[in-house]
């Protein structure tokens, strides 16, 4: 199981609010030849938006080394160490230590009694990507997270945001591999050019609500 999700691009661009974290990956995407912020005005299909289908995709730009995904999907400078890695270790380690006992309980419904939360988080396996491409078609995808893909137990894109600022990321990813009640998997499927499907926005809207209600308290929300 494959679950894509976008987040702002650069901590900078957030403030730390789940519901402007996703209205933001509506209407802009992070591009990696120029580093730089580029925001679509224009309807949430855009082919370069991660929400809703249609529209012209933008093509990858061949930079940069591919590593292909189990679901259509490869990841553009693929790493499993540096320092944003540890830096997003640190983060998982800080929610370990934050959690409220609300979401705790419902995002380790599933979770072995035998096994504590401190110790699945610590070990996951954890990665970083540079940008996701459609395999195949090789258009960007507006992609800011990844659960269980490429070897990986997470992926996180560029500048994710870190400690208690990345806690409602965290937690999405990690109701994915789960399987939180009532979290909906497969809320990642792209179309050709890119952009994610009608039924895939749905479901992350779905999923942004329902960790808002659980785990509100942990996000400050």
């Amino acid at each position: 199981m494959t679950d894509i999700d976008c987040w702002a691009a650069r901590a900078t661009d957030w403030n730390g609010d789940p519901s402007d974290t996703y209205n933001f990956c509506l209407n802009a995407m992070w591009y990696p030849d120029t580093s730089s912020h580029v925001s679509n005005t224009g309807s949430s299909d855009g082919g370069i938006q991660t929400q809703g289908g249609g529209g012209g995709g933008t093509a990858w730009n061949g930079r940069g080394t591919l590593t292909a995904g189990n679901t259509g999907l490869s990841y553009v400078n693929l790493s499993a160490s540096g320092q944003s890695v540890d830096d997003l270790k640190n983060g998982l380690d800080l929610l370990t230590v934050n959690i409220a006992d609300d979401c705790l309980t419902w995002l380790t419904t599933n979770l072995p009694t035998s096994t504590s939360f401190g110790d699945y988080v610590a070990n996951l396996k954890i990665g970083t990507f540079d940008a996701v491409i459609t395999t195949n078609t090789q258009y960007y995808v507006g992609a800011g997270a990844s659960a269980g893909d490429a070897g990986f137990d997470i992926l996180f894109g560029p500048n994710t945001p870190g400690g208690i600022s990345g806690f409602y990321i965290y937690i999405h990813e990690i109701a994915h591999l789960l399987n939180a009640p009532g979290f909906q998997n497969n809320d990642g499927q792209v179309n050709p050019d890119g952009s994610l499907t009608a039924t895939a926005s749905q479901r992350q809207s779905d999923n942004a609500s329902l960790i808002e209600q659980k785990c509100g308290s942990t996000i400050g929300r």
